[in-house]
């Protein structure tokens, strides 16, 4: 199907007016029936956090994911809020059947890297996605979950009486938005690998949560993150393993992707930025080596988690990045773990640079 009709057909599916320059998309609370169309080739005109399946069926997901993650080595506070149109049947996600169509899903670690939240997740009485000319909302009916954003600020709200938080999380952009080949241009491709969707929207922000989380304030400021993934075919048909992170370092910002498909074909992603411009967005397939230490490559259901990551990009600019200190920042599941780290970088010529990063991986086979 042509980029044209598949843009309509989203279009049309989910889409009225609100000005002639602004889409809003109505998404039920409850599973369709049916099959999805994904849209993977950018438009402009639908903008980065539009949403890009035509309607939520069984086998069909598409998450808005945010974080924030402590700068100082010292400190694993992290916060993770995760707004998700998508089936539990087409996401590994070990939660109890349900037709549910929108839910929202948090995680927080406080200073000693104690664990809140313990991945809380609330269905939503449906959801809704505003897309305008830089501006984007998100509200999640009847939840007290929302963002509004513009292509260089967004605020995410919480004021979940069910969950125990209220608050907000700040996120003010210093790296450029990119897809998974490069910078963001009309018609680009956004498939990642298989059949998986990804955008990055805010690869690095300067970041503060002010939250209450039980009757408690839980703030902190650090590095902020923002992108969207999405198929219409479920994660385990179409992922065997994926590595995905961010870090800051010295003057530099990174994102890597490392997506294992079921054929065995390894898809990579490599994202450099540098006072706020793009030095390095390639897929090419030696643009980035991310591996688990010990080097286990790749990750079985029993494989052990990893106690860091090395990982080597070898496009302008250089650098080896080491990462270690790993703390888990979810339950301790097979299939799935997201971690803080420290971080340690050797950029081309010598440089080195401390910081620290966030990063999960997926291994779904044996």
């Amino acid at each position: 199907m042509s980029s044209f009709l598949l843009r309509s057909a989203i279009a049309l599916l989910f889409w009225f007016g609100v000005s002639a320059e602004a889409h809003k998309y109505n998404i039920p609370a409850k599973v369709q029936p049916g099959t999805a169309i994904a849209d993977l080739v950018y438009s402009s005109s639908l903008g980065l956090d539009a949403l890009k399946i035509s309607s939520v069926t069984n086998t069909s997901w598409d998450w808005w994911y945010f974080d924030v993650v402590s700068l100082n080595p010292e400190d694993r506070s992290s916060f993770t809020v995760v707004f998700y149109t998508a089936s539990y049947n087409a996401l590994p996600t070990f939660l109890p059947a349900s037709d549910a169509a929108t839910w929202v899903q948090i995680i927080g670690s406080y200073p000693n890297g104690t664990l809140w939240g313990s991945t809380d997740t609330i269905d939503t009485n449906g959801a809704t996605v505003t897309i305008g000319q830089d501006f984007t909302e998100g509200v999640w009916a009847d939840s007290g979950f929302s963002w509004t954003g513009s292509s260089s600020e967004y605020l995410i709200s919480i004021d979940s009486p069910a969950l125990g938080v209220k608050g907000t999380m700040s996120l003010n952009a210093i790296a450029p938005s990119h897809l998974p080949c490069g910078e963001v241009t009309n018609d680009g491709t956004m498939l990642l690998g298989g059949q998986v969707g990804w955008v990055n929207i805010i690869p690095d922000a300067l970041a503060v949560v002010d939250l209450v989380v039980g009757g408690e304030p839980f703030k902190f400021s650090g590095s902020g993150y923002h992108d969207k993934n999405w198929a219409g075919v479920p994660f385990a048909t179409d992922v065997q393993s994926w590595y995905w992170g961010h870090a800051r370092f010295g003057p530099y910002s990174i994102v890597w992707f490392d997506m294992l498909d079921l054929g065995g074909t390894e898809h990579v992603s490599a994202y450099v930025a540098r006072d706020d411009k793009i030095e390095l967005a390639s897929c090419v397939p030696n643009a980035i080596r991310v591996r688990p230490v010990p080097d286990v490559y790749p990750p079985t259901l029993s494989t052990p988690d990893p106690t860091g990551y090395q990982i080597s990009i070898e496009s302008a600019p250089k650098m080896n990045v080491t990462i270690g200190s790993l703390v888990r920042l979810v339950a301790d599941i097979p299939s799935y773990g997201r971690f803080s780290g420290n971080v340690t970088a050797v950029v081309e010529g010598g440089e080195v640079y401390h910081g620290t990063g966030l990063m999960e991986q997926f291994k779904l086979t044996e």
